[in-house]
């Protein structure tokens, strides 16, 4: 079962200092959260943060076309880490998790599918 199915249905509205609260409360899982992107931004690194990996998360944007057609992102939340980048070019020791890298591919290749079964 899903998410809601699990919830009883139940659907809460948060503003973003509460969600940054309730995140820690509940930081084991077993919840789905839609937010805007300044505030995803910033709970999704707090969330990562929480469980030590910020390199574990991807994130995808979700909007619609002037055609009503759904548009998809999809990006690893950990961005470009020039600054790692950086230190590797200076030969100073670097540490990066790619799975959030691998979960954005794997969402754009899922995403280009569904775009070309619908366009035949």
């Amino acid at each position: 079962a899903g998410l809601l199915e699990r919830s009883g249905g139940e659907l809460g509205h948060l503003i973003s200092d509460a969600a940054c609260m309730q995140l820690i409360k509940w930081k084991d899982g077993g919840f789905g959260m839609v937010s805007h992107n300044y505030d995803g931004d910033m709970l999704t690194d707090e969330m990562a943060q929480l469980h030590a990996s910020p390199g574990f998360i991807s994130s995808t944007l979700v909007g619609k076309d002037q055609n009503g057609r759904l548009i998809k992102q999809f990006e690893a939340a950990h961005g470009t880490v020039a600054d790692m980048w950086q230190q590797h070019c200076d030969n100073k020791p670097t540490s990066l998790n790619p799975f959030g890298l691998v979960e954005a591919l794997l969402g754009t290749l899922e995403w280009a599918a569904v775009l070309a079964e619908e366009s035949g």
